[in-house]
């Protein structure tokens, strides 16, 4: 199913206004809209092209839709906001893939760009670059698949009398073989209220994406810093992205934002520049350090929003069980529906979860959670738990059978990835200047707005008990230890497991409640499993 078929009447949402330019309270507020495409048959659930799970999935990708006002006058459009990349780069109606351009020798003109554009693009982009929610147009036959561009909006640099072009080229790919090509220049970008002026945006004439991008990554992930094109012409430079621009302009104090997808069945999230929102997390809110996985290679600070993850466990029946305390990075990507960790850890859970191998799909398969399952799976990020609903990680295959949506990764290989189905319980601000994360457990109540303007550090958070210690290298999966609690305050942080036998007001669990599960290998029986487990309820 195409982009478009989704997005019609539903993706044209609006930004909201939090705060205008010249308010005391220096924020703003975008609100999203979600939109869920439902696979009929052999869709692909992978981030990258060449690593995938073929099955028949419902429920199969996220769209995260924000709406924005270009030049002058304003031209409405529609962009997917994502956190993997660092461009903003909008459609123009002279992109020979939309339907309605009929300019002779489009097709085949477009047709040798787009293998020449591949080509360069493939060399161009890490293979862990952001496949965004988007699925490409197809040329084939000396023709061209066309879509319908004007359901998310196309910009027309000539009719905005306030566009700039600055004379360069403009060139990106992602891991889904899509591909954007055209021109640099800057104009005002309009949310709600707010006008921010000199905003650097691309006019793409050449791409076979349904979804213009807002990128609001790192500067140093844009294309004119990190693609081939600036490699190749020896123009690497940075500039200021839109996160950076609104600083620049006085909009917010702070490179900083908070992300809320809100939970799996919502609508609707928000995206909060310069502030974070308190009531949108519940049982504090932990800052780590993010990870800089190219030390080795010389880079001196994080170019992507990696952070350690130190263990990994399950909650069933008011009991946490512990699979893993290993430490290893992963990629905070809400660009992916699928998360991705270690192969042994991925069949460890599997055999917890008594999830079975499919050698027809690749992956992990298991009877889908009833509605009143109460399991969750927990994920220790620096000494405290964010808890995820089991029913959220899995994807209905056909009848009672499920698909589990976690993938095993490799071991030592790195690209580990919480993606969209973990980030629904989490509520996470991205501090961009101070190379730190805040994470807290989500809360997706009917509470009122409390939100606080980033000066400095994000308020409201601490240091996760677990800072000093993050990452450095290796990843040998281990099965002994506990992993942390965090604050219990009489439950399970909030998720609704209910509070451990013999537990005590402590901010950490006794131990005969954080047994592990002794899971001697990948590929143990859940009988074997249960046994031990037995046995060491009776031990401890």
């Amino acid at each position: 199913m195409l982009l478009e078929q989704l997005v019609a009447g539903s993706f044209l949402g609006g930004a909201v206004l939090a705060s205008s330019q010249a308010s005391p309270n220096k924020y703003v507020q975008m609100g999203f809209h979600k939109s869920r495409s439902f696979s009929s048959g052999g869709d692909s659930l992978a981030r990258r092209a060449d690593d995938y799970l073929s099955v028949d999935v419902e429920n199969q990708q996220l769209y995260y839709s924000v709406e924005l006002y270009v030049g002058t006058p304003p031209q409405n459009v529609s962009v997917l906001i994502d956190t993997g990349s660092s461009d903003l780069w909008l459609t123009s109606p002279d992109n020979p893939y939309c339907i309605g351009f009929k300019q002779p020798g489009s097709a085949k003109f477009a047709l040798e760009e787009k293998e020449a554009a591949n080509a360069t693009v493939l060399t161009a982009q890490n293979a862990e670059g952001p496949t965004r929610s988007s699925k490409a147009a197809k040329a084939t036959g000396g023709h061209l698949d066309q879509f319908d561009c004007a359901l998310l909006g196309t910009f027309n640099n000539s009719e905005s009398s306030s566009f700039k072009s600055n004379n360069t080229d403009f060139l990106t790919g992602y891991a889904d073989n899509t591909f954007a090509s055209g021109f640099w220049g800057t104009d005002v970008v309009r949310i709600g209220d707010v006008d921010v002026s000199d905003v650097s945006l691309a006019v793409v004439n050449l791409t076979n994406s349904t979804s213009p991008v807002l990128g609001i990554g790192m500067p140093v992930l844009e294309s004119s810093n990190a693609g081939r094109l600036a490699a190749e012409t020896n123009s690497s430079y940075e500039y200021d992205n839109f996160p950076v621009q609104l600083k620049n302009k006085g909009v917010i104090e702070k490179i900083a934002y908070s992300l809320f997808l809100n939970d799996s069945d919502a609508t609707e999230g928000s995206v909060l520049f310069g502030a974070v929102d308190h009531s949108k997390y519940e049982n504090g809110l932990f800052t780590v350090p993010m990870v800089n996985t190219y030390k080795d290679q010389g880079v001196q600070h994080p170019i992507e929003f990696y952070v350690t993850m130190y263990g990994l466990g399950f909650k069933k029946d008011g009991f946490l069980n512990t699979i893993t305390t290993t430490n290893f990075p992963v990629l905070l990507d809400s660009g992916s529906t699928t998360s991705y960790l270690p192969d042994t850890l991925v069949s460890m859970l599997a055999s917890a979860l008594n999830a079975t191998f499919s050698e027809k799909i690749n992956g992990y398969t298991l009877k889908c959670p009833s509605e009143e399952d109460a399991t969750f799976l927990s994920f220790d990020l620096g000494g405290f738990l964010i808890d995820v609903p089991l029913s959220d990680l899995v994807a209905k295959r056909h009848k009672n059978q499920c698909v589990l949506m976690v993938k095993g990764q490799g071991e030592g290989e790195g690209g580990y990835i919480l993606g969209d189905t973990f980030l629904s319980s989490a509520y996470v601000v991205y501090d961009l200047e101070s190379y730190e994360i805040s994470i807290g457990q989500a809360s997706t109540g009917d509470a009122a707005e409390d939100i606080e303007v980033i000066k400095s550090t994000v308020p409201g958070a601490v240091r996760a008990p677990f800072y000093d210690r993050p990452w450095t290298g290796g990843t040998v999966i281990s099965m002994s230890g506990n992993i942390s609690t965090g604050p219990i305050n009489g439950s399970y942080n909030g998720m609704g497991a209910t509070k451990p036998r013999n537990s005590s007001s402590s901010t950490t669990l006794s131990g005969n409640v954080r047994k592990n599960i002794g899971v001697a290998s990948a590929g143990m029986p859940s009988l074997v499993t249960a046994i031990l487990a037995l046995i060491m309820s009776f031990l401890l």
